[in-house]
Order: C-alpha cells, then sequence, then structure tokens
C-alpha cells in the first residue's frame, strides 16, 4: 500500500512489544529505506543483525541504506554475504556496480536478474536502462 510512515509506526510498536525480534529491527529498517532515512535504516539492520546474525533480510536492508548513504564499498560487502537468490540483491547488486563504475559486472548481474526473474514487475526498466548503448557510426 506504499504506507511507509504508517509501515514504520508499526514497526516502532512491534520493537517496543518486543526488543528482542530481529523481524521487528528488519520491518523498521525496511519503512526507513523507503523513506529514505538510510542512516536510521543502518542503526535498524544493525540492531536485527544484532538479534539474528543469519537474517539475510536483514543484511540486504543494511546493504541497501549503505547504499542509500553513497557507501557502495561497503554496500557490496554486505551484498557479497548474502547467500540468497533475491531479485533484490541482484539489483542492488547491479546498481552498486554500476556506481562502482565496474559496468560490465553490472551489467552481468542485471542479465542474470532477468534470465532468473523475468516476470517481476521491474523487468521492463531494467530492460529498458541495463540494454547495451547502440553503435555509433564514424
Amino acid at each position: 500500500m506504499k504506507d511507509f510512515r504508517g509501515g514504520l509506526d508499526d514497526a516502532k510498536v512491534a520493537v517496543a512489544l518486543d526488543p528482542d525480534s530481529g523481524q521487528a529491527y528488519v520491518a523498521m529498517a525496511t519503512a526507513l529505506n523507503s523513506l529514505a532515512e538510510f542512516k536510521k535504516a543502518t542503526e535498524a539492520s544493525v540492531q536485527a543483525l544484532m538479534l539474528d546474525i543469519d537474517s539475510w533480510q536483514a543484511r540486504l536492508e543494511l546493504a541497501k541504506s549503505l547504499y542509500g548513504e553513497n557507501q557502495f564499498v561497503l554496500a557490496l560487502h554486505e551484498l557479497d554475504l548474502l547467500r540468497v537468490d533475491f531479485p533484490d540483491v541482484r539489483l542492488i547488486r547491479g546498481n552498486v556496480l554500476t556506481r562502482l563504475g565496474r559496468r560490465e559486472e553490472a551489467r552481468r548481474e542485471f542479465t542474470d536478474f532477468l534470465n532468473h526473474f523475468p516476470d517481476d514487475p521491474r523487468a521492463p526498466q531494467v530492460r529498458l536502462t541495463s540494454a547495451p548503448a547502440p553503435e555509433q557510426n564514424r
């Protein structure tokens, strides 16, 4: 429903009710990332990982928040620790690689995304933005 502020409010209630719930902090980090409050999202993600070091969702949210803070090397490091094949992992990795100037690796990541998740609603946009540039006549 794209009510990120309401989602954040709900996550705060969940954390207050159960401060030992890593998933509550993941929900908070997700909402904060969606609101572009990346520093707070980083803090919530780190708290989630302290409670559940194996939470791939927390690590993904941490990578997203680091990307949002333009900390591309750290974001890539977090993505490298993930061992899940999830659409957002490939998209964030492709974007991070692009920002690091590693265009060929980014192109491969976007191609893999399209091959593994062709029905993802973001696939048409990825096809447009990751298509090779037309060759220039010289």
